[in-house]
């Protein structure tokens, strides 16, 4: 009845019927007592005698802007971020924050630059053209017509910058158009620093655009204040473990074994959540058919 922002899909029906089934809160079940075929989980202990074969300070960062605003019914449902239609020129603003931003050249000696921002937009039976423009520096007009998932990517300049970014989406046209806005992915270095928050690093996000980092034992240099860190190489929902921090002069650093699905925590006691409520329950068999639950 709702998509995962809260709007409300089947308006027509009483507000007290709607749940939206993508809340920021999450339920975790944790089952005890009782006999299970094997011993339960527990975080192990990564192996401190790894040599690294790449030593990196910095990563490939990736920043998702993806909502379900508008729903689409053109031979299929199909959702949507944000609405371009009209029928003359217009540009669309959006802010996005870099962190750290590293504007060194790629780690990658077989790619000259990795950071870019990769669009994917929808028209419908109209012919296009799409500038995309980072602080003020102008990019190409990009061409295309058809009712097509169209991907445009637009390579870093030299006006990014750690802070706020100015993005301009400019839609050149003299005639009724119907444009939409799917989603778009920016692609950046950031420096390895830790500060306040936990910090994640995502072994995807950088092979995305470079496989160098995959399958291979990687040495993270950070800096920043290493005092009561831990860290954690999460390669799936039920395989954590904690890897060994390692003090170098007045920084850290790390070395994980990196999969493509390797993702690691780098985190303080004050950047872990708090368990809200702790409650037993337990849960309606709905496969009992003796009651009606629905």
């Amino acid at each position: 009845a709702q998509d995962r922002n809260g709007n409300i899909v089947n308006s027509h029906l009483p507000q007290s019927m709607y749940v939206n089934p993508y809340k920021s809160q999450t339920v975790y079940w944790l089952p005890f007592g009782g006999n299970f075929n094997s011993q339960p989980n527990r975080i192990k202990f990564g192996n401190n005698n790894l040599e690294s074969e790449v030593s990196v300070s910095k990563i490939v960062k990736r920043k998702h802007y993806e909502s379900e605003n508008i729903l689409v019914q053109s031979g299929r449902l199909k959702w949507f971020s944000d609405d371009f239609s009209g029928n003359s020129t217009s540009t669309y603003r959006y802010t996005i924050n870099l962190e750290d931003f590293s504007d060194h050249q790629s780690y990658d000696p077989n790619l000259d630059n990795l950071a870019n921002i990769d669009f994917i937009f929808r028209g419908l039976n109209g012919t296009y053209q799409v500038q995309i423009n980072m602080n003020g520096n102008e990019g190409a007009v990009n061409y295309w017509s058809g009712s097509i998932d169209k991907n445009i990517i637009a390579h870093q300049n030299s006006s990014w910058h750690t802070g706020q970014n100015n993005l301009e989406i400019k839609v050149i046209r003299n005639s009724s158009s119907t444009l939409y806005l799917d989603y778009y992915d920016v692609y950046h270095f950031q420096d390895l620093v830790k500060k306040n928050q936990a910090f994640l690093l995502s072994v995807s996000d950088s092979i995305e655009l470079s496989s160098c980092l995959q399958n291979k034992i990687v040495k993270y240099n950070f800096s920043g204040n290493s005092q009561g860190l831990r860290i954690f190489q999460i390669d799936n929902f039920n395989q954590i473990t904690k890897l060994q921090l390692h003090n170098s002069d007045s920084n850290f650093y790390f070395i994980g074994q990196n999969k493509r699905e390797t993702k690691y925590y780098v985190v303080s006691e004050n950047d872990l959540k708090s368990i809200p409520q702790i409650a037993n329950y337990i849960p309606t068999n709905i496969t009992d058919t003796t009651e009606q639950y629905d």
